[in-house]
């Protein structure tokens, strides 16, 4: 894989980029994927939201030397190629659909340890350091006259998150800082909106921070602890909501960034469909055991899965039926429930 440095000549007038002369790589296509950075020397994943299963892309895009932690990644949907930022740096880094990049030298824009990033629907790049008073923005629309040049900066107040996305909905940024508070980020002033606390699905048992942060077209947001890998969905939360639902587990990391295509849909991957048939499976988050109830005579059978598949626990049962589970690890795992010619699955948190 080839790697250059976009050379910038600083004119008394203007800042003016050298053209790349190295072709680009293709570009990814806006799909239901997710994009998962992690790593002290920064490697990429696919993520499936709905299932949390990854599947490594590329193992590291600096192999050596200095600054290999990259951060701050968004997806440009001016170019249909992902952005991040090399920690400590003044460059910008642009990742292809084969995973090759280039490195670019941005004038002005800070060496810091810029953590935050995503893109607006005109391709420019809100880059942030969490608890700093300095919002950054890069023009990174090919079409633009100001194309890898640095617009003047928007203040607003520290806040400690660490990761954000751009609502497809509203345009405005949603992030969720490590007290669980969801917080609205007008793009244009940087003026901030407290919108409450997350809440529910087990979020208020998170002892990291939400690295990687993605967003789809119904402006839904999804968020990923660094600890724990798990991953909470707040539905339309351009609307004010801050009900989370656990979602799926993904892998763990102290380094975590997320991006994705915020105008394409996540799709479930799981089928909740039992026509007729009432079933209830409580508590969820669950510590000790589950319990389960099903609203018909027949007969009923469990299956209990961990996320890589493999089967944990059989069991028929009548109406009712609780499952010991204390030996669990914490994490998410998967119960298919069979009911004659009916089947369900159900995702279920152990914590």
């Amino acid at each position: 894989m080839k790697r250059f440095i976009a050379n910038v000549v600083l004119t008394a007038l203007a800042a003016q980029v050298m053209p790349c002369t190295a072709q680009p790589g293709p570009p990814f296509s806006c799909g239901p994927e997710a994009y998962l950075f992690q790593g002290d020397t920064t490697g990429m994943w696919a993520l499936d939201l709905a299932t949390g299963q990854a599947a490594l892309l590329k193992a590291h895009f600096i192999p050596s030397g200095p600054n290999q932690i990259l951060n701050a990644f968004g997806y440009n949907p001016k170019d249909n190629y992902i952005w991040g930022v090399r920690k400590n740096t003044n460059e910008l880094i642009r990742i292809a659909s084969d995973f090759s990049d280039s490195l670019f030298f941005i004038p002005f824009m800070p060496a810091a340890s810029l953590n935050v990033g995503d893109f607006d629907a005109n391709g420019v790049m809100y880059l942030y350091d969490s608890g700093t008073s300095t919002i950054y923005r890069i023009d990174l629309d090919p079409g633009s006259p100001g194309y890898l040049q640095q617009l003047p900066p928007v203040p607003t107040q520290p806040a400690i998150i660490y990761d954000w996305a751009f609502s497809p909905v509203d345009g405005f940024l949603y992030g969720v800082d490590t007290m669980e508070q969801v917080i609205r980020f007008d793009p244009a002033n940087g003026t901030q909106t407290l919108l409450g606390t997350a809440s529910g699905g087990g979020i208020g048992s998170a002892t990291g921070s939400f690295g990687a942060a993605y967003m789809d077209v119904a402006g839904n947001m999804y968020i990923a602890e660094n600890d724990s890998g798990w991953i909470y969905r707040i539905d339309t939360i351009h609307t004010g909501n801050t009900t989370a639902s656990f979602f799926a587990t993904g892998p763990s990391a102290s380094v975590n960034d997320g991006a994705r295509c915020p105008t394409a849909s996540v799709p479930t991957g799981i089928k909740e469909e039992m026509p007729g048939l009432i079933i209830a499976v409580y508590p969820n988050p669950f510590h000790d055991l589950i319990s389960l109830s099903l609203s018909t005579d027949e007969m009923g059978e469990v299956m209990l899965f961990d996320v890589a598949g493999r089967l944990l626990h059989r069991e028929r049962f009548h109406r009712a039926l609780e499952i010991p589970l204390r030996h669990l690890s914490r994490g998410a795992y998967l119960l298919q429930i069979t009911a004659g010619a009916s089947s369900t699955w159900k995702k279920i948190l152990k914590q």
